[in-house]
């Protein structure tokens, strides 16, 4: 069964050959026929030569003229498909085999047939070289045909019959030896034609392998294996290429960067598979909102560029942009966990923000970098005045270098104070610098340059060295505190740069109040985890600040060794005015009394908050009403007692005293 299937498989072309190996059997065919053909014709004259004395006109003459001109329009049609053999379509290419299928064993069976006819008239030399010539040809054609076995072993089986015939029609000895040896020669060419065939489907076969592993290869070399979309690589070639079409001068489309806020947090907290099937499900989104209006890329991380087409001016841009914010404000689920994000979006419209890729990416990265800086969750359009504000960031970075290696940056104290009993219970260190020409600039300015710019190591020891300095100072129960930024909660090793300035100035660690906000914590949650370890072992006292700010939740807090907590400005500041705020704040302290850490309001600006702080239960607050930021010079000689809480304390415990009497 399986060599009647095998020989079944030379002449089905449907179901047994695949499309690659019926395209490269049509293109040997269409290189070698037109050479098979010529040595046909050449051979029909020949042997109509060598019996023109002897055999009739119609059989010498007229018959192999019949079949040369036949054979000469074959010559001609395959001599033109050789110019045009990518356009051939896939079913003209199988009826050509086809006819070929038909056509071979049909030509060289009446080659051998008038090789035949032509034994009687000649005599044993003739007869030898009419067979000679006919045989030729036959070998010649099937040969040429050893990419079509069905055609070249019928064609060689069918002639080799009057041609064996006519060996031994002859009677002459040498004939029909010679007859006999040429006889076994085509059984032999048989089985070299079926070898050359498996050769030419083997070649076939690896030459598809390749093709698949190529496209592999090049799939690999311009997709982003994790969403399936556009690589780096691939989206600078698209965006060269929108750039370089022809009319690109004519018509305006937008580069997009988008980045996701928190992405890390969300990591840390569900691992990287929970991250890699956000990155997924962003993708898709993505692609839905584009569609096929442009190329949506993933870079690296969290980090997408987009190129949007046929934008008509910023506005559609912004437009489009907050479509996209829509999009990935709806939830995202993982682990049965519904999980909420924005994206920071920069954008930058061609031509006006650049010619070239490089400047656009460049520009819609300031945005979305500006976009970040805000708070994330927004979409900006780059314009000129963003050069201008990076130029002036560029001097502040500048200045801010000189000022730290200058030590030019001082530090100022806030009070702290016990809302029970009005004494002073602590001092908070905040950074001040006043720059000669631009006056007076923000920490939340200076501080998030020097975290970008790798200056916060160095600001923070120096800063730290002059606060230690004054602490030593004060009374032994009034303790100093102190912010430390995200680079420093996630390096463990920083406590012993903590533990080496105290022993330097002999400040107790329990005088140490180690503030760390949340943000800083989630940004890497495992090595804050040791570093906060490191600071209990030492002995400091740690407060998480600007509670509810962040990312953390009452799972996570209760995990932590804390001291205090911070409540944030933001909850104090409608405290009187909304009952819903009041009773949030009074579910906080409740809370952290659960909990058994201590509470610090901070920015307190007016009695009434006061009141209604010491009403909650809230241990201790710090805000304008107490006093704003001093130098060292300036704090109260009087570490005692604040005299505006003292005299609220009274008041508060008297109204209780009544309404219990009452």
């Amino acid at each position: 069964m399986s060599i009647l299937s095998g020989v079944r498989s030379f002449y089905n072309l449907d179901d047994q050959n695949s499309d690659a190996l019926i395209v490269e059997q049509h293109r040997i065919m269409a290189k070698q026929l037109p050479s098979q053909y010529a040595a046909a014709i050449v051979s029909l004259i020949c042997m109509g030569a060598v019996n023109i004395d002897t055999a009739p006109a119609w059989l010498a003459i007229y018959i192999p003229l019949g079949m040369a001109l036949f054979g000469m329009t074959r010559f001609v049609y395959w001599r033109k498909a050789t110019r045009k053999l990518d356009s051939f379509s896939m079913e003209k290419r199988k009826s050509d085999i086809r006819k070929i299928m038909i056509l071979a064993p049909l030509l060289t069976s009446l080659s051998a047939l008038l090789a035949l006819l032509m034994m009687p008239y000649g005599n044993v030399y003739q007869q030898s070289l009419t067979l000679a010539l006919s045989w030729g040809t036959i070998i010649v054609s099937c040969y040429s045909m050893s990419a079509v076995p069905g055609a070249a072993i019928s064609a060689l089986v069918l002639s080799n019959i009057p041609l064996t015939i006519g060996f031994l029609y002859s009677r002459d000895y040498t004939v029909v030896i010679v007859g006999l040896g040429l006889l076994s020669f085509s059984f032999i060419s048989i089985l070299i034609m079926y070898n050359s065939y498996k050769a030419i489907g083997n070649l076939v076969k690896t030459r598809a392998k390749l093709f698949d592993r190529h496209k592999e290869v090049e799939w690999l070399a311009n997709t982003d294996t994790l969403t399936g979309l556009a690589n780096r690589s691939s989206f600078n070639e698209y965006l060269q290429g929108r750039i370089t079409q022809p009319d690109a001068d004519k018509s305006q489309f937008a580069v997009f960067v988008l980045d996701l806020d928190g992405f890390k947090q969300i990591n840390n907290l569900f691992c990287h598979v929970g991250g890699d099937r956000i990155l997924k499900e962003v993708g898709d989104r993505l692609v839905k909102v584009i569609g096929k209006s442009g190329l949506v890329s993933r870079l690296s991380s969290d980090e997408f560029h987009i190129v949007v087409d046929d934008v008509s001016d910023d506005r559609d841009a912004q437009h489009l942009g907050e479509c996209v914010q829509q999009v990935l404000n709806a939830p995202f689920c993982i682990e049965e966990t519904e999980v909420f994000i924005t994206a920071s979006i920069g954008i930058a419209m061609f031509p006006d923000a650049g010619t070239r890729p490089g400047d656009l990416i460049k520009h819609a990265v300031q945005a979305q970098n500006k976009a970040k800086k805000e708070g994330g969750g927004k979409t900006l359009v780059f314009s000129a005045k963003f050069e201008e504000e990076l130029l002036e960031s560029s001097r502040l970075e500048i200045a801010l270098k000189a000022a730290v290696q200058n030590d030019e940056i001082e530090v100022y104290f806030q009070p702290i104070v016990d809302l029970k009993t009005g004494r002073y219970v602590s001092f908070e260190t905040l950074a001040r610098w006043f720059h000669p020409e631009m006056g007076f600039v923000s920490p939340d300015v200076f501080i998030k340059i020097a975290e970008e710019k790798g200056l916060i190591e160095a600001l923070t020891i120096n800063l730290l060295r002059k606060a230690v300095k004054v602490a030593v100072t004060w009374p032994k129960d009034i303790m100093v505190s102190f912010n430390l930024s995200a680079e420093q909660v996630c390096d463990p090793d920083f406590v012993s740069t903590i533990h080496s300035i105290l022993n330097e100035f002999g400040l107790a660690p329990e005088r140490f109040d180690a503030e760390l906000t949340e943000t800083a914590i989630m940004r890497d949650m495992e090595k804050a985890i040791v570093t906060i370890g490191n600071l209990r072992e030492l002995g400091v006292s740690i407060s998480l600040d600007d509670f509810g700010t962040g990312y953390s939740s009452l799972s996570q807090i209760k995990n932590f060794p804390l001291d205090k907590l911070k409540v944030d400005k933001s909850f104090i500041d409608d405290v009187c005015v909304s009952i819903k705020m009041e009773n949030m704040v009074r579910a906080i302290m409740s809370m952290c009394s659960v909990l058994e850490l201590k509470t610090v309001s901070e920015g307190i600006e007016s009695r009434e908050q006061l009141k209604v702080l010491q009403e909650t239960g809230c241990d201790f607050g710090q805000g304008f009403l107490f006093a704003r930021p001093m130098p060292a010079d300036k704090l109260p000689k009087d570490f005692s007692y604040a005299p505006l809480v003292n005299s609220m304390t009274n008041s508060v415990t008297n109204s209780q005293k009544s309404q219990k009497v009452a």
